[in-house]
């Protein structure tokens, strides 16, 4: 051995170079290994200087337990090293850190943050070296941590006694990864026509796999979607051949396709005049006058308490919150409609027309209350069944109730014409009929 030498010109480097050629020369970035290396092949021991986040993180340590008056406390802790090692479980320590870096999407460097090491210290420190100062250390476990999970998710997977309900966008990679292709059992989602083909390619790809899998009987519709078609039309559609007459032409293109190119539809006929949608419309004008100047908006409020809000394109609820929030403050309404009945003339609710509107409330409220009763974890097939077969029930009740009412009838038949297409769907599932 010739000598030491640090490389200068590029990151510090720490390396031996050897008068033998037949010896390579040795490098290395880590002052630890290079300790190591020393001491083991050469028999030279160095004295390890602490690193700069050890020290940092004693004086935090210290500082900490100076301003918490526990200096003596601290002394007499030190006496008790063999039992606070111990008490160290280091697998855990290690899998809590995983759970910590990747719930809380933190950044691998997070194992050099002096804090970090001062929060462990503080606890147990005799813990210290429990969290290498490595970036890729991290990286490490938590690469190690995923792949015992994925297997173990992969097993419970493959040993499913039953087929799998899938309900998010299919990735091919993902089910080869698993390989779980002979698990699929149904696919949910909305009524996009891309849905469709998604299914159709899914069961040719299966089918020269030699597995069975038909893209029209093993494909479940969006629930919430369908209750939204179905109440957009109530409210947009004019009757139930108009409702029919746009699915059937829109069949006639892609039948697949069809929810999508409904929603179109319905958007358009809504396009066409706010004052076409009766007692509704006028509901939506006063929302936008209120809207459009901040003092009628603020002068209602402060009267009424809030304000009325807003519907929107997104989904139908926003139009039963609007319809809901202004019967509830029917009073107020008609003090701002009388305060402001020069503007308001072509929007100015009779009272006949509020009798249409809590009609209508009525009829929507099942329909906003399984929204409800259906959402997130509560979306399941069951569920999904006994809610259609009640909104089935609402509607025979409410054809009855109203047939003197032609034109509340007429946007009942609307819905209906939705609404049934979907369900006679439901009820043709396999799963369904067995």
């Amino acid at each position: 051995m010739a000598g030491l030498r640090e490389n200068a010109s590029q990151p510090r480097t720490l390396g031996l170079m050897h008068a033998n050629p037949k010896n390579p020369t040795y490098s290395t970035t880590v002052s630890t290994t290079f300790r190591h290396h020393l001491f083991k092949v050469h028999g030279i021991e160095l004295d390890a200087h602490d690193h700069p986040v050890k020290k940092q993180r004693d004086n935090l340590i210290q500082d900490a337990f100076a301003k918490a008056g526990e200096v003596s406390a601290a002394r007499q802790l030190m006496r008790q090293e063999d039992t606070l090692r111990a008490a160290v479980n280091r697998k855990a320590a290690l899998e809590a850190l995983v759970q910590l870096v990747t719930v809380r999407n933190l950044s691998y460097n997070c194992s050099s943050w002096p804090e970090l090491h001062a929060l462990i210290g503080a606890v147990n420190y005799t813990a210290e070296g429990i969290i290498s100062l490595s970036h890729g250390s991290i990286q490490k476990l938590v690469s190690n941590s995923y792949c015992v999970h994925k297997d173990i998710l992969r097993r419970r997977l493959q040993s499913s006694p039953s087929k799998l309900h899938l309900s998010a966008d299919l990735l091919r990679h993902v089910l080869e990864d698993y390989n779980i292709w002979n698990k699929i059992g149904f696919y949910t989602g909305d009524n996009h026509g891309s849905n469709d083909k998604l299914c159709r390619l899914l069961g040719e790809h299966l089918h020269a796999r030699g597995m069975s899998w038909e893209p029209r009987k093993q494909r479940i519709r969006c629930h919430g979607h369908v209750i939204n078609l179905a109440v957009q039309a109530f409210l947009f559609m004019d009757s139930k051949e108009a409702a029919r007459a746009a699915l059937e032409q829109i069949e006639g293109d892609d039948e697949i396709a069809f929810g999508a190119d409904f929603a179109q539809r319905v958007k358009t006929q809504r396009a066409l005049g706010w004052r076409r949608l009766g007692p509704l419309g006028k509901i939506h004008n006063i929302s936008v006058h209120m809207r459009e100047n901040d003092y009628r908006w603020n002068l209602f409020k402060k009267r009424a308490g809030r304000s009325l809000g807003m519907d929107n394109d997104t989904r139908w609820n926003s139009w039963f919150l609007l319809l809901d929030v202004t019967l509830n403050l029917q009073e107020h309404v008609e003090w701002y409609q009388r305060r402001y009945y020069e503007n308001l003339q072509d929007a100015y609710l009779a009272p006949n027309e509020w009798s249409i509107l809590r009609e209508t409330r009525t009829f929507l409220q099942p329909f906003w209350k399984i929204t409800q009763l259906t959402e997130g974890r509560y979306a399941t097939l069951d569920r999904t069944l006994f809610t259609m077969d009640v909104l089935h029930r609402h509607y025979t009740q409410a054809f009855q109730k109203h047939h003197e009412n032609h034109a509340l009838r007429s946007c009942i038949a609307a819905s209906w014409a939705v609404f049934d297409k979907y369900y006679q769907r439901m009820r043709a599932l396999p799963m369904v009929r067995q």
